[in-house]
């Protein structure tokens, strides 16, 4: 985390009316009879700002996302899936050696048993000198 909270960024006034207008489809001027310039508080996302409704005369905090919040984000959801597909590939291929190697230690131990019982069956004397049979 870059930016700290109590030392966010604050998106400038032109931006935040500008991005209040694309989402609510009406400028501040036409939704708000008062608008305070600086934010009452900011944090790495958003900031927010007291302002007046002009249809109730509420007074409302508008939480208000920092422009660039979408664009940023987007990058670091890909980044994240491309982590997390990288990690995916690797215990899966941890686990397929893993899986590989329980099979070739089984199916040698097998392969020595089957030598030594036909060193035995042809009368050779001792059965110590079997060889691994590597199935790789």
């Amino acid at each position: 985390m870059k930016v700290l909270h109590q030392h966010a960024p604050e998106s400038s006034i032109s931006d935040i009316k500008r991005i209040v207008a694309d989402d609510l489809g009406q400028s501040v001027d036409d939704l708000f009879s008062s608008f305070e310039e600086h934010p009452i508080a900011s944090a790495s996302l958003a900031q927010v700002h007291r302002a007046t409704r002009c249809d109730t005369g509420d007074v409302v905090a508008i939480k208000v996302q920092h422009p660039r919040i979408k664009s940023h984000s987007a990058v670091d959801m890909a980044t994240m899936e491309v982590f997390i597909c990288c990690q995916l590939l690797a215990v899966c291929e941890l686990y397929v050696k893993h899986a590989v190697h329980d099979k070739v230690k089984q199916k040698n131990s097998i392969c020595d048993v089957t030598f030594a019982a036909d060193r035995k069956q042809k009368g050779c004397k001792s059965s110590a000198r079997t060889i691994p049979v590597s199935l790789l």
